[in-house]
């Protein structure tokens, strides 16, 4: 499956805006309908693929902090359910290197392939000129 870096924005954008601290300091879960629905509300246009498949590798590039369930997401077949609790310090630093539209685009069209740990350099350099 071919990783969406537009997704992984969106989803990142998405998280921001709804993880929160509880009133014990302690974060709030945040699961996969949670993000689907803060996508939607974002206008932001992916199947639950996608959008599954990103988080999946934003873990893996320890952009976010989640626990996997071995419940399985309810009419979408064999997938586990997840709870994300926090982007960390690495996906921050990743979503303020494309957050701003216009450098995001820049991102995209200066890249001839795109990988996670390219697209913070490209942007950096579009910063610094």
């Amino acid at each position: 499956m071919k990783l969406d870096y537009d997704c992984i924005r969106d989803v990142l954008l998405s998280m921001e805006e709804i993880t929160s601290l509880n009133d014990n300091c302690l974060f709030e879960a945040i699961g996969f309908y949670d993000i689907m629905d803060s996508l939607k509300k974002r206008e932001c246009d992916y199947d639950f693929k996608n959008v599954y498949y990103s988080i999946i590798k934003m873990e893996e590039a320890e952009y976010i902090t989640a626990f996997w369930s071995n419940e399985k997401l309810r009419d979408i077949g064999d997938l586990r359910y997840f709870f994300i609790y926090d982007i960390t310090i690495k996906g921050h630093e990743y979503l303020n290197s494309v957050r701003n539209p216009k450098i995001w685009e820049k991102i995209k069209k200066s890249a001839v392939s795109l990988t996670l740990s390219i697209i913070p350099v490209i942007a950096e350099k579009l910063l610094l000129n």
